[in-house]
């Protein structure tokens, strides 16, 4: 089975491959169309009669779906021989584990789960009553509090730590709302990486004091009805399946499981 490379000027002929089952492709869709950011940015893909089986997108991180466990210890042999490589990899649970066994394998260091998530779609929402407050877009002047939040929403989510600049520059962006109670910002979320028929809801923060008050559910379900109101067909999301609490409150809402995806940190 050969395996193709793809740069980023050809790589939008992926795009019909990974409409087919686009909900579960939303962040290969999204990065497709921006993928000449990444120096060194490239797609492997390994085909069987003209089918596709599997793809690997070399961005920030690899980004790897399979049609089989062979398909994926295949791509990352394909992917060894690559330099400089990415130091983290996501994809569906069971296809990923075979990739990096392979990996490991070829590369004789370690490499430990870093995150078990899971994607959701949604297509009608189940609006949340009783919760006071409306949802707004942010502007400048939430700047100062929005920079604080991104700090403590990736610190809390991902354990990281953004700087000073980057978590302005989050703060700025054009796709966040709040929902806001009596003139007081108490929740976040925003809008990213659409693809041709959906979108992405991220950045979903409440800050520890305004938590157990249904807020975050409030802002989701409006944002949700608002995108699909603005002509997207559905809302894909991802969760943390170490958090049942989010999990539990995005189904309430009308978030369905599609797959369960896992990242992972190689050495």
């Amino acid at each position: 089975m050969p395996v193709l490379e793809f740069t980023p000027e050809s790589a939008p002929q992926l795009t019909s491959h990974y409409l087919q089952k686009e909900t579960e492709h939303v962040v290969q869709l999204a990065i497709l169309s921006h993928l000449q950011r990444w120096e060194g940015a490239f797609v492997l893909a390994l085909e069987q009669e003209g089918r596709i089986l599997g793809t690997l997108i070399h961005s920030a991180f690899f980004l790897l779906e399979a049609d089989s466990a062979e398909v994926a210890r295949e791509l990352a042999r394909a992917a060894f021989a690559h330099r400089p490589l990415p130091n983290k990899v996501q994809g569906p649970a069971a296809v990923t584990k075979a990739f990096v066994e392979e990996w490991t394998r070829l590369s004789g260091k370690a490499a430990h789960l870093e995150m078990h998530e899971r994607i959701y779609d949604l297509t009608t929402v189940n609006m949340p009553q009783g919760i006071p407050g409306r949802m707004r877009k942010t502007t400048p002047a939430d700047a100062p509090t929005l920079a604080v939040w991104a700090k403590a929403f990736v610190k809390e989510a991902v354990h990281e730590t953004l700087s000073d600049e980057e978590a302005q520059q989050v703060a700025v962006r054009d796709n966040l709302y709040v929902w806001e109670v009596e003139g007081q910002m108490v929740s976040l979320a925003a809008a990213s990486g659409k693809t041709p028929n959906g979108i992405r809801v991220n950045f979903v923060y409440t800050p520890p004091e305004f938590r157990g008050n249904r807020y975050a559910s409030a802002n989701v379900a409006t944002l949700s009805q608002h995108l699909l109101e603005s002509g997207n067909q559905f809302c894909a999301l991802f969760t943390d399946l170490s958090n049942p609490t989010s999990n539990a409150i995005y189904q309430r809402i009308g978030y369905r499981p599609v797959i369960d995806v896992d990242k992972y940190q190689l050495e």
